[in-house]
């Protein structure tokens, strides 16, 4: 498994590497950030981690209300992009990490709010990293996952999919494989919420490091999915334009 991730995590900075721009500039990912927040009940003394923080989005939104925010992710060219929003935020309390997530180097109990949004379907074993989100929050401290999942019938093709826009891609979580993930984990005050992300197919398509017969295969598998939703994105159409609405599911407990 360790030879296993080494190519994963190698394929999962490539990635993102072409990504990294685009993928900041997709409006939709600010979409439900306030929501989030709400959820999360961050005060101005919670320290938080983000973990696979990306492009800073969700740090930088969380950074507004708390202490302090640690954001670590395995690619430089997104931290970069994360580091120019900070700026452009004019926010300081943010720390930037470039590490792996599996293990986490930081100590047991290190913060009091640990997140990460869009980040389980890349995780080759989803269930040890939520072992160490679960390992550095402190007792009375909550932890937060926040990522797409589907109803069973419907990851198969999903996967499909995903796989040809971001080979990195590993797989969503079902719906009941989200929820026994916080049922087991015994936190308390287990809360869920859900919303769907809505993204113009266009837009998503050149958000991803596509060849044009990717985007030609991608492009035909969702538009041809309309009305049947095979995917579980919801597919709309209007006039010659398409979008896709992806469920995106939020849990967040307690830890004891």
């Amino acid at each position: 498994m360790i030879q296993d991730r080494n190519i994963h995590n190698s394929n999962v900075i490539s990635q993102f590497s072409k990504q990294a721009v685009h993928y900041t500039a997709v409006e939709a990912h600010y979409d439900a950030l306030d929501f989030c927040v709400e959820m999360s009940r961050l005060s101005d003394e919670d320290t938080v981690l983000d973990l696979a923080c990306g492009s800073g989005v969700v740090s930088c939104a969380f950074a507004k209300h708390a202490k302090h925010v640690t954001g670590v992710d395995i690619t430089e060219m997104m931290l970069l992009q994360a580091q120019n929003l900070q700026f452009n935020k004019g926010l300081s309390n943010i720390t930037w990490v470039l590490d792996d997530v599996l293990p986490l180097k930081f100590e047991d109990e290190s913060f009091s709010l640990v997140v990460t949004r869009f980040s389980f379907h890349h995780f080759l074993e989803p269930e040890k990293v939520f072992a160490e989100m679960l390992r550095v929050c402190r007792p009375g401290g909550r932890v937060m996952v926040i990522d797409v999942a589907l109803p069973s019938e419907k990851v198969e093709a999903y996967d499909r999919m995903e796989l040809i826009r971001d080979s990195s891609h590993v797989g969503a979580l079902t719906l009941g494989r989200f929820e026994d993930l916080f049922k087991n984990s015994g936190l308390i005050n287990i809360r869920r919420s859900n919303y769907r992300m809505e993204i113009d197919l266009e837009t998503q398509l050149n958000a991803s490091a596509l060849s044009l017969e990717e985007r030609a295969i991608l492009r035909e598998m969702i538009v041809t999915d309309v009305k049947s939703d095979c995917l579980g994105v919801d597919v709309q159409q209007n006039d010659t334009q398409y979008s896709l609405r992806y469920p995106i599911y939020i849990y967040v407990g307690e830890k004891i």
